[in-house]
């Protein structure tokens, strides 16, 4: 699972980011804001996770597999970069201790289909 701490925190950004990362366009995204113990479920076709904890108090988010509960990873808020993006894999979720924000983004088909 690969992490890319970064300041900015506009979804378009993010994405715009993402897309370098994967080299194919990725989808905006919304932000949804989680509270302290939430737990959270990203859709199956989520590429990569934006975890934000700008403007909340220390937080960290734990990744579980769904399978069986067991930690995979963690990211934490680290007082200087406030966005963290996650390459998300399907089969996963995840549980904030404080409060954060998460966006999902999808990988985009850059082919058209004509009749």
């Amino acid at each position: 699972m690969r992490k890319i701490r970064t300041k900015i925190s506009s979804p378009d950004k993010l994405s715009a980011r993402c897309q370098e990362e994967a080299g194919q366009l990725c989808s905006s995204f919304q932000w949804l804001p989680l509270k302290d113990l939430a737990v959270y479920t990203p859709e199956s076709d989520t590429h990569f996770l934006a975890v934000s904890f700008h403007g909340s108090k220390p937080a960290i988010v734990y990744i579980h597999q769904l399978a069986d509960s067991k930690v995979v990873e963690s990211v934490g808020s680290d007082g200087q970069e406030h966005t963290v993006i996650i390459t998300w894999e399907a089969g996963q979720f995840l549980k904030c201790y404080g409060s954060c924000k998460v966006g999902e983004m999808k990988l985009v088909s850059s082919q058209v289909h004509c009749r």
